[in-house]
């Protein structure tokens, strides 16, 4: 009896799907953002200079993001200028400190699936918020707590969800800057993760004392 031939899995992502994937990332939050300012009429991301460590870390956050948008460019910079390789501009993305021993096709394909995952999740639990969704505190206008879908196995679904797209991102384009963006991410919505907690259970009281005691903030 012949054993059938195993037919080895050769998927490779182009720089030009890693551009593709950042396109829905900003997509997808713009959607999103529209879509409740339509219910609401109020910018759900909320980014203003004040004393509030809170709106400092979101300032923190949009570097993250243009962290992750730098590589890119610097990434697709050459082919999108049809530079010759070996010309300075094709050389330009070792600006971001390439990490050469991650560049491979697998890594690349795990960190688009990641991505893509996170993406899904963080697009379904900002659905399920409704137009109680926020990047942020509103202490101005109160907002319904969410403890349904998503919001029942983590506290903080949405945030794990961008730490997955930060982690597929890094692991498709590997390198000293997405690893910097990455990090800072990871630690500033841990940060903005328990200052959300605190304002919640001043707002909600023992329900929400309950459901921290339930409910976990990650996994």
């Amino acid at each position: 009896m012949s054993v059938p031939a195993v037919v080895p899995l050769s998927i490779e992502i182009s720089d030009r799907g890693v551009g593709l994937l950042c396109l829905a990332i900003l997509i997808a939050l713009v959607v999103r953002t529209a879509l409740v300012y339509r219910a609401t009429g109020r910018f759900p991301i909320r980014i203003k200079p004040s004393d509030s460590v809170d709106d400092y870390l979101h300032f923190v956050l949009v570097a993250v993001l243009a962290g992750f948008f730098v590589n890119l460019v610097l990434l697709r910079l050459p082919s999108w200028l049809a530079a010759a390789p070996g010309t300075t501009l094709a050389a330009l993305y070792d600006i971001a400190g390439p990490f050469a021993v991650l560049e491979q096709p697998a890594v690349r394909l795990v960190g688009v699936v990641v991505a893509a995952v996170g993406l899904a999740l963080g697009a379904l639990a900002q659905h399920q918020m409704g137009a109680s969704w926020r990047v942020g505190i509103d202490r101005d206008t109160p907002t319904d707590f969410v403890r349904h879908g998503l919001f029942a196995v983590a506290r903080h679904p949405i945030y794990l969800a961008f730490i997955g797209v930060g982690a597929g991102l890094f692991l498709a384009m590997p390198s000293a800057l997405t690893a910097a963006a990455l990090a800072v991410m990871i630690v500033t919505l841990g940060v903005q993760a328990r200052l959300e907690e605190a304002f919640m259970r001043t707002r909600h009281g023992e329900a929400y004392a309950a459901y921290l005691e339930t409910t976990r903030r990650w996994l």
